[in-house]
């Protein structure tokens, strides 16, 4: 569960869990009016729980969720509102 701790219309929001199965995470989401619309660029901070096994089940598991969590939403984003790019 993440909550919206910061907002700056038009340029960013933040999120944050409040309660789930990362120690911390901080979610970025930066916008910026480019000539072909508005590019968005996230920044995510965040700490597993159980030290190395955390590191090992981030490493074995987690980062292609995150990665197939992210993809979606590009792909979600470009059937939504056009062409999409990542950085």
């Amino acid at each position: 569960m993440t909550e919206i701790t910061k907002i700056r219309e038009t340029f960013f929001f933040i999120d944050e869990q409040s309660h789930g199965p990362y120690k911390v995470w901080h979610h970025e989401h930066w916008f910026k009016e480019v000539e072909q619309g508005v590019e968005m660029l996230d920044r995510v901070n965040y700490v597993l729980p159980f030290g190395p096994l955390g590191k090992l089940v981030h490493a074995l598991i987690l980062k292609r969720q995150l990665q197939q969590i992210f993809a979606y939403r590009n792909k979600r984003m470009t059937e939504i509102f056009g062409t999409v790019g990542e950085k």
